[in-house]
């Protein structure tokens, strides 16, 4: 799974948009099927948000993007996740807050510049 979320930023990088959606796809799917095997597992809403955001930033490549702010609003939910989990320790909060900018950036680009809800819609 992790060689496919590299498979997809290398794609990214090189514009191969639509490959990078396939490899980062079947990345997510993957990433699904751990995160549901085990509600306890502590990694796996982690593996779970990166995949994602790399997700939710192919499809803004794509001009996919009211389903770009569906994957961000399920990043946000992982990340409250993992930082409740935490106890709030500035390196999760630090973690959650580029995962926001990211997000930010997709609908900037995406036109809708409201704020994610994530943030209560503040910018």
């Amino acid at each position: 799974m992790t060689s496919l979320g590299y498979r997809a930023i290398v794609h990214r990088a090189n514009e191969r948009n639509d490959l990078a959606r396939q490899s980062i796809e079947q990345a997510r799917a993957e990433a699904l099927r751990l995160r549901d095997r085990d509600p306890g597992d502590v990694s796996a809403p982690q593996l779970f948000a990166v995949v994602s955001e790399v997700h939710m930033e192919t499809l803004s490549d794509l001009g996919r993007y009211a389903e770009a702010y569906r994957i961000g609003d399920e990043v946000h939910a992982a990340y409250r996740i993992m930082v409740d989990r935490a106890g709030n320790a500035p390196g999760q909060l630090r973690s959650m807050a580029m995962a926001l900018r990211s997000d930010v950036e997709v609908h900037y680009n995406g036109g809708d510049l409201r704020a994610p809800a994530a943030s209560g819609g503040r910018l």
